[in-house]
């Protein structure tokens, strides 16, 4: 039997776990006298002994959601991402998110920033994942036209996690930015964020 430095306690029963055979284990826990406390016996001491015998259970996997949703803007907010290529644009966004083994379940876009709604791998660190769509997209989209080789995308980024429960009120909420665009910029929107979750910021460092 494995050695452990840690002893198990069953009921009243203190057992380390040692390499000593179970049977002079249990003759230890023997009642000497007939005034002996009642729980020390070999029935007792037999079944802790069972117990303690018993492989430790594992789980096989780690198994993790962690959905986010994840918001950015072109560099300035400039309004560069136009009808034509923004379909494309989320296609692409979709693959490089495949390829990181965090798949978006939604990802929408007007023409100064992007929604996108994503199951975040529970082996990578979001701003990696974020450094590499961002290099990626911007590399693919800087080849569709002459107007898109000044595209940059800003440094920064908001990432918010939410539960499995508000999916569907978030990816119609992204689906919708059109609509919320109308009367709101991006900056108003992100402020919004900012406070629902209660995040302290600088306004000095969140715009570039």
């Amino acid at each position: 039997m494995e050695v452990r430095q840690s002893p198990t306690t069953y009921r009243h029963i203190r057992i380390l776990r040692n390499p000593v055979p179970a049977h002079r284990r249990c003759a230890a826990y023997q009642p000497r006298a007939s005034n002996a406390p009642p729980w020390v016996n070999s029935a007792a001491c037999g079944r802790a002994l069972k117990r303690a015998q018993q492989p430790v259970k594992s789980m096989s996997q780690s198994i993790v959601k962690n959905l986010v949703h994840l918001i950015f803007s072109t560099k300035h907010r400039e309004r560069t991402i136009t009808d034509a290529v923004r379909p494309h644009l989320h296609a692409y966004m979709a693959g490089i998110l495949d390829d990181l083994d965090s798949p978006a379940l939604t990802i929408n876009s007007v023409p100064d920033h992007v929604h996108i709604l994503l199951n975040l791998d529970k082996d990578r660190m979001l701003s990696k994942v974020v450094m590499e769509l961002k290099r990626g997209s911007s590399k693919w989209i800087k080849k569709q036209a002459a107007t898109f080789r000044q595209f940059y995308w800003q440094s920064g980024y908001g990432g918010f996690s939410i539960g499995q429960s508000s999916v569907n009120q978030v990816t119609a909420y992204i689906a919708a930015q059109a609509k919320h665009h109308r009367k709101k910029t991006f900056q108003e929107e992100f402020r919004g964020f900012l406070q629902r979750y209660e995040v302290e910021y600088d306004e000095r460092y969140v715009w570039d």
